[in-house]
């Protein structure tokens, strides 16, 4: 699979949405995988698939559009955009890809949104 269908694999599985489905995340990543994000950071495939299913286990009504996925063999930037009711968050997300799997994801978005609903 090419770096950008695996980026999709992981979009379709991986962000809230019917699709959701943590069971199908662990394939996908590297077992030494780090995620990097605004409120929340992991490191290992492991980690991140946990703290997928608790997110996933915390409420519905969240979905998640693709608007672009764009790379090469090793480096891909997806677009995407997350809705929950009223809330609309833009995320760009930078993916490295490697031995067939994903090594790292970064996501750069502006957090205000999320921690509204935090109250």
């Amino acid at each position: 699979m090419n770096a950008i269908n695996l980026v999709r694999s992981f979009l379709d599985v991986a962000t809230p949405g019917p699709g959701l489905d943590p069971d199908r995340i662990r394939p996908l990543l590297a077992e030494d995988f780090v995620a990097e994000d605004v409120l929340m950071g992991t490191a290992g495939a492991d980690e991140f698939v946990a703290k997928i299913r608790h997110a996933a286990g915390a409420g519905g009504g969240a979905s998640t559009e693709v608007v672009a996925v764009v790379g090469d063999d090793e480096v891909v930037a997806a677009l995407t955009r997350f809705r929950r009711g009223s809330v609309l968050v833009t995320f760009c997300q930078w993916f490295w890809v490697g031995g067939g799997q994903i090594r790292r994801q970064q996501a750069v978005y502006d957090p205000r949104a999320f921690l509204a609903m935090r109250g």
